[in-house]
């Protein structure tokens, strides 16, 4: 199975330990691959310049939207022990996302980094962004960074282009699941994965 995911992102973190749970459970392998992107959801029909009809309308849908988001923030946020102020933080991923093919690289345990650099962003408001920073973090877990500042430069270019490829076949949004060819988008998705994996047995779960 391959793991979609993105540094900076709540549900991304959120997913993390039910992950853990069933791998052990189930034994499946897992593949993890960062993105440092996901597709906005940006639409209009309306010409520049002209009055969009339907104007009051999207302006009450989004004020919604941004509602909701704004208590699903507040939820993601108890849920993970951490300030509402933090939760919001945005973060450029990229180099965070360099740091996890390096650890599998070194056949070391991605969970441990992801929970270290989950936390160092946003429990501690940390540097996450500069090569220091990812250097820093794999030394605290005992891994060798000799090589790294290389390995990063040379897979800037590919992870970019591998974030495209994955957007073009259809992961638009992360945490996200590819499992024999079928895509889950969402954590709400790992007890259906769950149930895949050990037979389809019983009813699904809702």
């Amino acid at each position: 199975m391959i793991f979609y995911l993105t540094f900076g992102d709540l549900a991304t973190w959120l997913t993390l330990a039910p992950l853990k749970r069933l791998m052990r459970e189930t034994g499946i392998e897992v593949e993890f691959v960062p993105m440092i992107g996901s597709l906005g959801n940006v639409v209009t029909s309306a010409r520049p310049g002209a009055e969009d009809p339907l104007g009051a309308y999207k302006a009450r849908r989004a004020r919604a939207r941004n509602m909701a988001a704004e208590r699903e923030l507040e939820r993601m946020s108890e849920m993970l022990h951490i300030s509402v102020d933090n939760a919001r933080r945005r973060t450029e991923p990229l180099m965070l996302s360099m740091g996890l093919p390096w650890m599998n690289q070194c056949n070391a345990s991605c969970f441990d980094y992801l929970d270290l650099a989950f936390a160092k962003t946003y429990k501690e408001a940390g540097d996450v962004e500069s090569e220091e920073a990812v250097v820093s973090m794999l030394k605290t877990l005992g891994e060798s960074t000799e090589g790294f500042p290389e390995f990063a430069r040379e897979k800037r270019e590919a992870l970019t282009v591998q974030s495209d490829e994955i957007l073009a076949n259809g992961i638009l949004s992360t945490p996200a699941f590819s499992l024999d060819g079928e895509i889950f988008l969402g954590r709400e998705h790992l007890p259906l994965i769950s149930w895949t994996l050990g037979g389809r047995k019983g009813p699904p779960p809702v």
